[in-house]
């Protein structure tokens, strides 16, 4: 039975050193053309926007007969709104701040995903050290 939990652990040991290496997302993204990097970030601002809008409408409550209710819901459907990119008109900045970010070598492993959010935030004023950080 020793010899048989040897061969597993040896094994498993084995297969552990051929793990390929994460993906250089970064590399990916600079290897694309521009109009490629457009079409990626305006489909996901697309996407993204119509999932925020039909979800805010959706699943915020209705108003009932109250106005001072229905104008909260619209604030609150707003809100859930400009979470989205919403507020990013030209997807050109967002490709340059994608760029940019991806320029760093300690960011090629994060996703484009990840990237473009953080690229979004950016933008908007925020500080996105952490999220780098915690990606």
């Amino acid at each position: 039975m020793r010899i048989l939990a040897y061969i597993f652990i040896l094994a498993s040991s084995l297969s552990a050193g051929n793990a390929s290496p994460p993906p250089a997302y970064g590399d990916y993204w600079n290897e694309l053309s521009e109009n490629s990097k457009r079409e990626y970030v305006v489909g996901v601002i697309h996407g993204v926007n119509v999932a925020f809008e039909a979800a805010a409408k959706n699943w915020l409550p209705e108003a009932e007969s109250s106005h001072r209710y229905q104008a909260t819901r619209s604030t609150r459907i707003q809100e859930v709104i400009d979470q989205a990119f919403t507020k990013i008109e030209d997807s050109r900045r967002l490709i340059k701040v994608m760029d940019h970010l991806y320029d760093d070598p300690s960011n090629v492993y994060i996703p484009r995903i990840t990237i473009l959010y953080s690229s979004r935030d950016k933008i908007l004023g925020s500080n996105i050290s952490n999220q780098l950080a915690e990606a």
